[in-house]
């Protein structure tokens, strides 16, 4: 019986590990994709048919998550308007995911351009004030905002 008890308190202490990780890849995941879209905001968007969009009324889908180091993971995304077939296109410079470096920096990835480093001051001053500037975007939007981004600027 004693043998029994271990092997299910040991089973029930592997699943609550493995589910705080679960939760904390979550809000990893939800951090980037925030960050996405703060940074999405500032370009244009534009539907597959070439008709001008709202980002914010696009949905988000991850393509890829690539951990280049122990400290700098990028997450890759494509967003997509009504159907994931429709891909939403920003432009001029095309951002495709962003970078979490040092755990917890979140910075832009562009297709094709590669930033200066920066160093930490003015790089937590810019996440802040495209979080800032996208929660004042969700909440001044006249028309119909993607959900998660709603509830998600709630909660910040």
């Amino acid at each position: 019986m004693k043998k029994y008890i271990s092997i299910l308190l040991s089973c029930l202490l592997a699943s609550s590990c493995t589910g705080q990780a679960g939760t904390t890849e979550n809000a990893e995941l939800d951090s980037a994709k925030w960050y996405y879209y703060a940074y999405a905001i500032e370009q244009n968007g534009y539907n597959s048919a070439g008709k001008k969009i709202n980002q914010l009324h696009c949905e988000i889908k991850l393509n890829a998550i690539d951990r280049v180091s122990t400290d700098t993971v990028n997450f890759f995304f494509t967003l997509f308007y009504e159907d994931s077939s429709n891909i939403c296109y920003l432009k001029p410079m095309e951002i495709v995911g962003v970078s979490k470096v040092k755990g917890y920096y979140y910075v832009p990835l562009f297709h094709s351009v590669v930033y200066d480093q920066e160093n930490d001051s003015s790089m937590a001053a810019k996440m802040h004030q495209q979080s800032v500037r996208l929660r004042q975007k969700i909440y001044s939007e006249a028309g119909p905002v993607n959900s998660w981004l709603v509830s998600t600027a709630k909660s910040k």
